[in-house]
């Protein structure tokens, strides 16, 4: 199991919504470079304005 313990769901009554992608990983920090790799320039300064409010490990 990748996450063990972890479930997910996802409900919609849009039509327009033709699939959607959960992932799930362990709650900790990225190793070096990762969040550079899987985010545009918009979400980092987002996910760095959010990192102030919520534990960033939980952001990405």
């Amino acid at each position: 199991m990748h996450c063990n313990g972890y479930r997910a769901a996802v409900v919609t009554s849009s039509l327009g919504i033709a699939s959607v992608g959960i992932d799930a990983e362990v709650h900790q920090s990225f190793p070096d470079g990762v969040d550079e790799t899987v985010t545009v320039a918009g979400e980092v300064q987002m996910l760095t304005r959010l990192a102030a409010m919520y534990s960033p490990a939980r952001l990405l």
